[in-house]
């Protein structure tokens, strides 16, 4: 959220300097009050409101349909027209202050509308009714518009306020910022911005103003929608329309321009003629480059990107970031370059690349000569000035020299004994590096160097807890003065050439030089204890276990033991790992005594304790049973005998147990039994073993299949569906399964096929016994075949012994046809006259149907007489068709002799001179009827023509 501040000087009119407010407001828009005197806002004079019904056209004025009224010259920018009332909803945005006389500026539209050719992305709202396009001044001022108080104006003319849209431009008095509200709706590239004036009243009276503008993306179409605007002051005159910056072009609704006129519920949409469009550049890639050696900047030609544009003659340039020219050299660091299109109208667009120039060149630095100085022996630091590292070369002199020490103070603090290493690092803004070093050498007076003699280890005299040492040998040391004193202390305060005693003992060797500078080193001397205890030897022990139990309570006596340096722990562990006095387990148990100094030398010897136990018996099992079950049932009787026993002590007693629980001569159920044989002696020890006894179902099932049937197939079909029944059978065990599998693979309860089908029953018990039955299945074909007769056929003999007739007969059956057999056979010559053929179906079942039509072969004067009707049918004048008609009865009157043959020839000359009359078709006809005729009647030289000489007509 920001807030702004302005000081705005701007004016009414030339004569009159209104005073301006400038006031903070919300997210970048700024509302600048104006202050008019009131020789400009004294009440007009009052009359009767001016309203409007619901029919949403004005009293004063009926727009046409292309509604365009235009004060430019040439063809508009833009057309006017009158369009339903339909405004969008209410928008939800208040602007963020409210004033009789203000401007708003900064109003984010959310997306870039064309007006008149230019592009913007905000624009201003006067409450005066009017809301403008364009830049602001240095202090925040509009530069084309003002409020628009205090009436309205011919938008036509140059003045104050231009490139403006005005909603009902008049002398408005706001009260809250609710009634002035905006909002950008939808998506791109299809937003809309909606600005509504809400029950707004006039300045001195009572007229209101309540309109929607609605400004349209990508359309770039202008639509305002009035539900209410009306006066009651007798002089107010209303605009409504636009107008372009230069006063030069503006489009209104006839009668709207400054005029006296109420609107209500009206709509009027102002549409672009030939939109210009902005150019479209293809935005460029953004280039990185490494700055020039030993400087820090980089040379580089930019080309212009390529861009397209709706008109010729479109320009583009490039503006820096940082000001210079496009050919100049880029600094160090990120220039944007600002490339814009232009068209011709003044229209443009614009795209940003960036050319980021970065320094990967070290810089090059000298540390300070290293120092080396000397201090007193009761100092332990010096103190000095180190100097600073040398920046050599740097080429964008911004790298800054610090310091670091390897021991982490600061470069001033003081510097310690030995040797401080100081790490110069220059580093310039880029991050690059560079690195150098400086040693600062302290050195104090040095202490004597002290080599004391090698460590001694021996072992302790024999039968002693000492040792005496020949020589500790001589220490060897070093130093820068003369005077040295060497003196050797032992740490049990004894002399040096005194025995050592068990352990370690400390000589420490002290060398101090003439400065009191001394130096110690230590000397050990350890006298380890290796001699082991002496201990006693023990005899072994052998006892039998107590009555009834198998153990024993054995005393044992402790071996005595000794050793050079006393303190001897004698004990004894058991292998067993009981307590000594615990009693012993029949079996041999080891007990190993041991005798144990401080030094934790150790001597051991072992002792066996061994307690007789008693011996369980041994059972020897019968050998294991294999049976198959009796006869009928699933156990077998067995007689599994008895099992030996061995034993070492008399008096054992022996039991068998069946793993089923009954009794052993009881009969053993198919499976296997196990008997476990237990023999327990008199000291209650006992043994078992196992025998079994494995009964095997050996005997098959006993299986009945069902009653063998025959029967009818099901009507229309090869095939029945039959309930089988189902088998009987006895077993000897329980758990059979009984299956059945029929001869054709299908399922029992598919339908049968017509013939014999075999279903095999298995029985199967739980051994894999099985047995087997056979049912047959036999289903007849009662059904006869289907016969298919043609209907009654009529032929023209071709011939005195008559015509060739073919006909076509079918047959079908529920199984399948096996013969079709008709008498006459089809392409037999059939006589003159009627004649019956017979025809019989017979299935592979032996079921047959019959059926029968006729044939009637027509005579020559049969055909004669058809071939007269058929001359009568053609319609033909009398003179052409009698002597046809006469021609054929006098024929036909002469039977079959050659005086016939001679008519039926004449009768053809006759067809052939009367073409004129008749159609080719017709003589064609005529003619080959004739010669079937005279063939028929046996004429010498005549046969009848190929297409009638062997007729087969279908029934």
């Amino acid at each position: 959220m920001s807030t702004t501040v302005l000081a705005v000087v701007s004016s009414c009119s030339e004569s009159t300097a209104p005073e301006m407010t400038p006031q903070p407001s919300s997210d970048g828009i700024s509302v600048i009050e104006y202050s008019y005197p009131d020789s400009l806002k004294n009440p007009l004079i009052a009359g009767a409101a001016s309203r409007l019904g619901s029919n949403g056209v004005s009293a004063n004025l009926l727009a046409p349909s292309d509604g365009a009224m235009s004060a430019a010259a040439g063809v508009p920018m833009y057309t006017v027209a009158a369009v339903a009332f339909a405004p969008e909803a209410a928008p939800s945005v208040n602007v963020p202050k409210i004033c009789d006389d203000c401007v708003i500026t900064g109003v984010p539209l959310g997306f870039t509308f064309a007006f008149y050719g230019q592009s913007f992305d905000k624009l201003t709202i006067g409450t005066n009714g009017i809301v403008g396009f364009g830049a602001l001044d240095a202090q925040g001022n509009p530069t084309n518009m003002t409020d628009g108080c205090c009436w309205s104006r011919f938008i036509h003319l140059k003045d104050a306020s231009n490139n403006i849209i005005a909603l009902g431009w008049a002398d408005w008095v706001p009260v809250t910022v609710k009634q002035i509200r905006y909002e950008t709706r939808g998506s791109a590239p299809n937003r809309r911005f909606i600005l509504q004036f809400t029950n707004i009243g006039e300045n001195a009276g009572n007229g209101h103003i309540t309109a929607q503008l609605v400004l349209y993306e990508s359309s770039n179409e202008i639509a305002l929608f009035t539900t209410e605007l009306s006066t009651t002051v007798t002089k107010r005159a209303f605009t409504q329309g636009i107008e372009n910056l230069p006063a030069t072009e503006a489009e209104y609704a006839a009668g709207r321009d400054s005029a006296k006129f109420a609107l209500s519920n009206d709509g009027v949409k102002f549409t672009p003629v030939s939109p210009n469009k902005p150019p479209v550049i293809t935005a460029p890639s953004n280039i990185s480059l490494d700055a020039g050696a030993s400087a820090c900047v980089a040379s580089s030609s930019i080309p212009a990107p390529a861009f397209t544009d709706d008109a010729p003659n479109a320009t583009i340039s490039g503006v820096r970031s940082d000001g210079l020219d496009m050919s100049a050299a880029y600094p160090k660091g990120t220039t944007t370059v600002t490339w814009t299109a232009t068209d011709v109208e003044g229209l443009k667009s614009s795209v940003t690349q960036t050319v980021t120039v970065a320094d990967k060149e070290k810089p090059a630095l000298t540390a300070p000569a290293s120092i080396s100085v000397r201090v007193n022996v009761a100092v332990s630091f010096a103190s000095l000035s180190v100097g600073t590292a040398t920046i050599t070369s740097d080429n964008c002199h911004d790298a800054v020299v610090s310091g670091s020490r390897s021991d982490n103070a600061p470069l001033i603090a003081g510097y310690p004994l030995g040797v401080t290493t100081i790490t110069w690092t220059a580093l310039d803004a880029s991050g690059n590096s560079a690195s150098a070093t400086q040693t600062v050498t302290v050195t104090p007076n040095v202490a004597p160097k002290l080599m004391v003699p090698a460590n001694i280890v021996v072992g302790t005299d024999a039968r002693a807890c000492l040792a005496n040492i020949a020589s500790l040998g001589t220490p060897v040391y070093k130093d820068d003065l003369d005077g040295v004193k060497l003196v050797g202390e032992r740490s049990d305060k004894l002399a040096l050439d005194a025995p050592y005693p068990k352990g370690v003992t400390t000589v420490r060797w002290t060398a101090t030089d003439a400065d009191n500078a001394s130096v110690e080193g230590d000397q050990l001397v350890t006298v380890n204890d290796l001699e082991a205890p002496s201990l006693e030897a023990v005899s072994n022990i052998s006892v039998r276990q107590e009555r009834g139990v198998p153990r024993a309570t054995v005393s044992l006596s402790q071996p005595g033991a000794s050793d050079n340096c006393g303190n001897v722990d004698v004990f004894g562990v058991r292998s067993d790992n009981q307590p000594l006095s615990a009693v012993f387990q029949v079996g041999v148990t080891t007990v190993t005594w041991s005798a144990r100094d401080g030094s934790q030398n150790i001597a051991k010897v072992s002792q066996t304790v061994t307690v007789v136990g008693n011996v369980p018996p041994v059972v020897t099992p019968g050998a294991n049973i294999v049976a198959n079950t009796d006869r009928g049932v699933c156990v077998a009787a067995v007689n599994v005998g008895n099992a030996s026993v061995r034993d070492d002590i008399d008096g054992w007693s022996l039991a068998g147990e069946r793993s089923d629980r009954q009794p052993l001569n009881a009969v053993y159920p198919k499976g296997v039994t196990t008997v476990t044989w237990t023999a327990t002696d008199y000291d209650y020890a006992s043994a078992s073993a196992n025998q079994t006894v494995t009964v095997q179902d050996k005997e098959k099932p006993s299986i009945v299949a069902p009653r063998s049937l025959s029967v009818p197939n099901d009507r229309g079909l090869p095939s029945a569906v039959v309930a089988t029944g189902s088998p009987s059978v006895e077993e000897n065990c329980p758990l059979v399964r009984v299956d059945g599998s029929r001869s054709d693979g299908a399922s029992l309860v598919a339908a049968y096929p017509v013939g014999v089908t075999s279903i095999t029953w298995t029985a199967t018990d739980a051994s894999g016994n099985s047995a087997s039955a056979i049912q047959t299945i036999t289903v007849r074909d009662v059904d006869p075949p289907v016969i298919i007769l043609p209907k009654n056929i009529k032929v023209n003999a071709t011939s005195p012994s008559g015509a060739v007739v073919t006909y076509t007969v079918t047959a079908s059956d529920n199984v399948g046809v096996v013969s079709l057999d008709c008498v006459p056979r089809s392409g037999s010559v059939f006589a003159i006259g009627y004649k019956d053929v017979n025809c019989v179906a017979r299935d592979a079942a032996g079921n047959s149907a019959s059926g029968e039509f006729g044939v009637e072969v027509l005579s020559a004067h049969e055909q004669i007489l058809n071939l007269v009707d058929y001359i009568g049918s053609l319609n033909l004048r009398n003179g052409a068709a009698n002597p046809l008609v006469n021609q054929l009865k006098s024929a036909d009157r002469d039977g079959s002799g050659a005086q016939a043959c001679k008519k039926m020839d004449d009768f053809v000359h006759m067809v052939s001179v009367k073409d004129g009359s008749l159609k080719p078709a017709e003589s064609f006809k005529l003619v080959n009827d004739a010669r079937r005729i005279q063939s028929v009647l046996g004429c010498a030289g005549v046969s009848a023509p190929a297409s009638t000489r062997s007729l087969g007509l279908r029934g």
